[in-house]
């Protein structure tokens, strides 16, 4: 079993740069929850918020897990990510007056309840991030992929009615099917004789 320590008790440089890592990818998503939380919301109910697209955040968990090599840090940086995104996401909201009691009632019993939802996503999508990077799964990768594709039918069974404009949903379907088609295809490359290897 390889050591975890150099002689002068110091951690591999490997092993520093996991929890720096983590934080990297966390601040990043920080980044992108306080960017797209000051998109306004549409005043029509027939509008989707595309502040409310949860792929993107499955996205977020999955290349903070994919910076990883170990699964327990994988799960560490896929949850931070997660939960910093989200926190970011309505720091705002401390502006606005609200209490903090309201605030977290506002994230874990809101519609979608995301501090819910958050910390399994960060979880497993983070253990498929780093799946991804050791074995270059397809069925790992398509775990994102697909969910670009379902999530414009995702949407209308939970609220019971379709929101438009139909071009977001089509952009968002068509990314999906076509990352899901690279990932099949550099699956097929990476498998023929003399074809890149990792």
């Amino acid at each position: 079993m390889a050591t975890t320590t150099r002689a002068d008790g110091t951690a591999p440089a490997r092993l520093r740069s996991r929890p720096l890592l983590a934080a990297a990818t966390g601040a990043g998503a920080a980044c992108y929850g306080a960017a797209i939380s000051w998109i306004p919301s549409p005043d029509d109910p027939r509008v989707f918020w595309v502040s409310n697209l949860f792929a993107p955040w499955l996205a977020i968990a999955f290349f903070a897990g994919r910076l990883q090599r170990s699964w327990h840090w994988a799960v560490a940086a896929g949850t931070l990510a997660e939960f910093a995104c989200l926190i970011a996401f309505y720091a705002r909201q401390f502006g606005s007056g609200l209490s903090v009691a309201g605030w977290l009632h506002y994230i874990f019993r809101g519609s979608p309840p995301w501090g819910l939802i958050a910390l399994p996503v960060g979880v497993v999508y983070g253990l498929l991030g780093s799946r991804y990077a050791g074995t270059r799964s397809v069925a790992a990768g398509a775990c994102l992929s697909l969910a670009l594709v379902a999530e414009p039918w995702a949407w209308p069974v939970y609220e019971g009615f379709r929101r438009g404009p139909l071009v977001l949903w089509i952009v968002e379907t068509a990314v999906g099917v076509l990352a899901t088609g690279w990932l099949f295809l550099a699956r097929r490359r990476s498998a023929s004789p003399g074809g890149p290897r990792g």
